[in-house]
């Protein structure tokens, strides 16, 4: 977007949903941006990413309020959700044309990868920075940003074990948060599901981190018993 932006000469507003989640946040911050002209270029772009953040009932009404910006600005709005068809975003859907992104092909990120590493000098093996590519899930973004953290390096089938270690700890955490925050039972026993690691393994890992979630004697104690 910011790149579509650039190219058109349009200035761009930024947000993300998480960060403004009632309706008076999203009209001070959209609403106000929806409302100004663009300082120094012929238009502007508002951007509100992550918007599946937003809970239509506890967010007191954020989604509703930013339905109605969509409908008075002279600016097009982009919203970025990872399941728009939410039934908590019916009102937004009728207000916006939907344009699905889907996962670059490994095959194009190697490409990419590839004339990376040729400008910059960067040492790699074929078969590894295949595997790069693969890694990335159709995520050329995160790719690119890996290549650069490790590229003071050949890129090697050892870069690929750090890749695989890296997000493994990565499930593991985002397991714990669910496991810690979820106020649902059934959420809370599903966490591990996705999680490469066996399951006596996972409950090393609870043991571990309960003492940092939970650092009044009381609720450490009830977490235990739980």
């Amino acid at each position: 977007m910011h790149a579509l932006a650039s190219e058109l000469g349009l200035e761009i507003f930024e947000t993300n949903a998480s960060d403004n989640r009632t309706a008076e946040l999203l009209e001070k911050s959209v609403g106000s941006a929806a409302a100004q002209a663009s300082l120094f270029s012929k238009g502007k772009i508002l951007l509100v990413d992550e918007i599946d953040g937003l809970d239509a009932k506890e967010d007191r009404g954020g989604v509703a309020a930013l339905s109605k910006i969509i409908g008075r600005s002279v600016f097009p709005v982009v919203l970025t959700a990872n399941n728009p068809w939410n039934s908590k975003f019916s009102q937004l859907r009728l207000r916006s044309e939907l344009i699905e992104f889907g996962a670059i092909s490994p095959f194009f990120i190697y490409g990419v990868l590839k004339k990376i590493c040729e400008h910059e000098k960067i040492k790699y093996e074929e078969a590894a920075l295949k595997k790069f590519a693969a890694h990335a899930n159709g995520d050329l973004r995160a790719a690119i940003n890996d290549l650069q953290a490790l590229s003071a390096k050949p890129i090697s089938s050892g870069s690929i074990a750090f890749l695989s270690e890296r997000d493994a700890q990565l499930s593991m955490f985002k397991a714990l948060t669910r496991v810690f925050k979820s106020a649902e039972p059934v959420q809370a026993v599903s966490a591990f599901d996705n999680v490469e690691e066996n399951i006596d393994r996972c409950f090393l890992w609870v043991d571990e981190n309960l003492p940092k979630e939970y650092t009044q004697p009381a609720e450490l104690a009830a977490a235990y018993d739980a």
